[in-house]
């Protein structure tokens, strides 16, 4: 029971410092955090807090279009955060993004659920974490990604925060990427869309949850 109050008062704590903050691996390591890369070729970022013992810990989901860090470097900075407060964290780049392998316009809704549970079994297996504490936090698209994972694996996580998500996926992605776009892409293979911020290939298969 206490172990489960305290999760919760860790995830609370999290929630406010949003608005506060606006497997073989090869590791490499710097400072207080570690870059990590899963077999299946997802790049993560590591942050453990020092402790004597398991501690609980958070999966970080990007958004569409963006990276593990998230705009404005505001994952690396609840990273930070978190540490303080005796919390780990693993925040990844999807297959296709950031420093992960593959391309972006083979990213599917299915493969970045693939990459959640990946990062998960990682996160969960290491001595320093305690596996009966992990949560998940989702922003824009990734809290989609967290959604999907969670209904999932039910068991898995104790907590889950959903940042700037949306409702239907399906809707959305029509909605801000147009079905012309999604037309093409799936004519040609291809189509480049410029998101203001940063030009994206998505894949057609992108919306097919």
């Amino acid at each position: 029971m206490k172990s489960s109050v305290r999760f919760f008062a860790v995830m609370l704590l999290m929630v406010c410092l949003l608005s506060v903050v606006g497997s073989s691996l090869a590791q490499d390591t710097s400072g207080d955090e570690s870059m990590v890369t899963l077999d299946n070729g997802v790049v993560g970022i590591l942050a453990l807090p020092e402790s004597d013992g398991p501690v609980p810990a958070v999966l970080m989901l990007h958004g569409f279009g963006s990276h593990k860090d998230e705009v404005g470097d505001m994952y690396k900075r609840l990273a930070a955060e978190l540490s303080e407060r005796g919390i780990a964290s693993l925040r990844i780049d999807f297959r296709g993004w950031g420093e992960s392998a593959g391309d972006m316009v083979d990213s599917t809704v299915g493969g970045m659920v693939e990459d959640a549970t990946a990062a998960y079994q990682y996160l969960s297996g290491l001595d320093t974490v305690d596996p009966q504490q992990i949560g998940m936090i989702g922003f824009s698209l990734g809290g989609g990604i967290a959604v999907f994972s969670a209904s999932e694996h039910p068991d898995w996580y104790q907590s889950l925060v959903l940042w700037s998500t949306f409702g239907d996926l399906h809707d959305v992605f029509l909605e801000s990427l147009g079905q012309d776009n999604f037309d093409t892409a799936a004519a040609e293979g291809e189509v480049t869309i410029d998101l203001g911020w940063r030009a994206v290939i998505p894949s057609p298969k992108i919306i097919r949850v």
